[in-house]
């Protein structure tokens, strides 16, 4: 045992030695690049080593991180910048590192309470204090992080996705291939229309009937002298379909079909206006929302003296 210990210690001090050549060839690179740019001495170093990294590489640059920490003294304050990458928007609590806000501890993922009660207890004014409300699915399931991540987004209000593709997550389509579609819909922007979380009006909508459209859509009602009564009581969805539609306009049936809904068709061939129509459709006449007289006459389309359109 003696002599193996004595083996090993004489081969641990030759292998402690450092060959002279190597010795020199160090002191001769320090030298030579003592007064050296960073660019050349990249440039020496690569002629005998692999994998010398290029001082100008992105990935050499330390990227900043702001924080608060300091010295007990306070003279070694880091402030520095965070990339934006790296800071998209927040939840408060845990932006303000709160996790016991919503946690039962720092270190717990289980929560305080149901998320539906968690989320309100904050939320207070999601759901309006109504007799009558309208509450989305997820909300009333408490499935809030079905739209919302709990901690960060890089979507406005913490939401996973964005307009439609969020929505269209859990509501068909309703037409495959339509011919049109309303433009809200089509751009995705269903919060122009409806209430993510509650209302007091049927399908989540923000207000009711041609309040709703004529956000958008010229009020032609204010000025008519003669009103169609699905406009004039507002009832615009009785003809139109809302997101998009097989047939022109948004209509949801085509032509006099959806004259027919509340028009007899006995009543419309009766009427002697109607006689020798050959082709023409009942709005190549009619103005379905508003007119000067009580049949709705377009502009030019007159009516026999003792005639009923």
């Amino acid at each position: 045992m003696g002599n193996i210990r004595h083996h090993k210690t004489a081969r641990g001090a030759r292998s402690g030695r450092m060959a002279p050549w190597v010795v020199a060839l160090g002191l001769l690179a320090g030298i030579a690049l003592a007064g050296c740019s960073s660019a050349a001495k990249q440039k020496w170093l690569t002629t005998f080593f692999d994998g010398v990294p290029d001082p100008n590489s992105k990935t050499n640059i330390v990227q900043s991180v702001k924080t608060n920490s300091a010295s007990s003294s306070g003279s070694n304050t880091v402030a520095q910048t965070a990339p934006a990458a790296l800071a998209p928007p927040m939840h408060k609590p845990y932006q303000d590192n709160d996790c016991e806000a919503c946690h039962e501890s720092k270190f717990s993922v289980t929560m305080k309470a149901p998320m539906k009660d968690l989320c309100l207890s904050c939320h207070k004014t999601l759901i309006p204090a109504a007799a009558k409300v309208v509450v989305h699915d997820p909300v009333a399931n408490g499935e809030c992080a079905n739209c919302h991540n709990p901690h960060y987004s890089t979507n406005k209000f913490l939401l996973v996705r964005v307009g439609k593709a969020l929505c269209a997550e859990c509501h068909d389509p309703e037409i495959a291939h339509p011919v049109s579609i309303h433009d809200p819909f089509g751009n995705g922007e269903c919060l122009s229309c409806h209430d993510a979380h509650a209302s007091t009006n049927k399908h989540l909508v923000v207000k009711l009937g041609a309040k709703l459209c004529f956000d958008c859509h010229d009020d032609f009602l204010a000025k008519a002298k003669f009103k169609h009564d699905p406009a004039g009581n507002g009832d615009c969805a009785s003809c139109h379909n809302a997101h998009a539609s097989n047939n022109k306009s948004l209509l949801t049936k085509a032509g006099a079909k959806l004259c027919e809904d509340c028009h007899e068709t006995k009543d419309i061939a009766a009427a002697k206006g109607h006689a020798n129509l050959g082709q023409a459709t009942c709005i190549d006449c009619h103005d379905p929302h508003v007119g000067n007289d009580q049949y709705f006459l377009k502009p030019g389309k007159v009516v026999a003296k003792g005639a009923t359109p």
